[in-house]
């Protein structure tokens, strides 16, 4: 009974506390109560109201830590998941960004049918992306696309990953990732046509050069009638690539040689054409590049 009593007594006067906006006093009260009443079935809530009023009064590191407390000493409250979606936030607010991707990613993989859930391991991704933990963002977006495979945020979590690949220089993984992503954008808009140049830039890193300069022609015809800025990133990079082909076909040219008299003719004939290509590319870089 007077064990009951002091525990009412102690949880009572952080309660007045608070209302009277003597926050420090009541998240000092919150965490006496946890502290000498940790099998409490209140001590996870003194811990969590602890941690809020810590908030008010900007003791953020206290607030931190106390919500740390909650969610190692008490992982069956039902406090843990407004517990841990305050931690990620606040360790990202703090640029502590390893502490908040991970728990982002906890958030999310354990906390699946709250609506935060797929943001949370957006955020995770793209954290870990940030600190060039690549090993770390290709698991959550795994992930990511098996539990939420049809949330607003799978394309994004498509970008990370083709990004992740690129900085692998696993480029042949890259180009099927744009793949996908030209497939779920709009066809003809900006984000699909970008998705496609990525792909054919992919596919040139990855020694496929023939079929990247095929599909880059294709781009040049494109750009060559669409008027649209907003595309700007998309042309520079088939200006740049279409050059580079160019640059080919230039060696190509100069490589031909009229050593055999039987031949002159025909060879004549084929560096004519061969002029008149890299004229037509010329003009087709000139073309795509002509607003920048």
């Amino acid at each position: 009974y007077i064990t009951q009593m002091i525990k009412f007594s102690i949880f009572s006067k952080a309660s007045s506390y608070e209302k009277e906006k003597k926050y420090e006093s009541a998240a000092a009260s919150f965490a006496k109560y946890q502290k000498e009443f940790k099998n409490d079935k209140l001590a996870d809530t003194a811990l969590y109201n602890a941690a809020q009023n810590y908030f008010k009064i900007g003791k953020v590191s206290n607030a931190v830590s106390h919500l740390e407390l909650l969610r190692e000493s008490y992982p069956d409250s039902k406090l843990q998941v407004d517990a841990l979606a305050q931690l990620a936030e606040t360790h990202e607010a703090m640029a502590n960004f390893p502490e908040a991707a991970q728990s982002y990613k906890m958030f999310g993989y354990r906390f699946t049918n709250d609506k935060r859930a797929p943001f949370a391991l957006y955020n995770a991704a793209t954290l870990y992306h940030g600190l060039k933990d690549y090993e770390q963002t290709e698991k959550v977006i795994a992930n990511f696309k098996k539990i939420f495979p049809n949330h607003e945020l799978a394309a994004k979590s498509e970008y990370l990953l083709s990004d992740v690949y690129i900085q692998q220089r696993n480029f042949k993984e890259a180009a099927k990732s744009f793949t996908k992503l030209s497939k779920t954008e709009a066809p003809n808009s900006d984000a699909s046509i970008a998705a496609k140049v990525n792909r054919a830039e992919a596919l040139w890193l990855s020694g496929d050069k023939a079929q990247a300069i095929n599909e880059f022609q294709k781009f040049a015809d494109y750009f060559a009638s669409e008027s649209s800025l907003a595309a700007i990133e998309s042309r520079r990079k088939v200006a740049k690539y279409l050059f580079e082909s160019m640059k080919m076909e230039v060696t190509r040219f100069e490589r031909t040689r009229f050593e055999n008299g039987a031949t002159v003719e025909r060879d004549i004939l084929s560096k004519q054409k061969m002029l008149e290509k890299l004229a037509s590319n010329f003009e087709r870089i000139i073309n795509v590049g002509s607003l920048e």
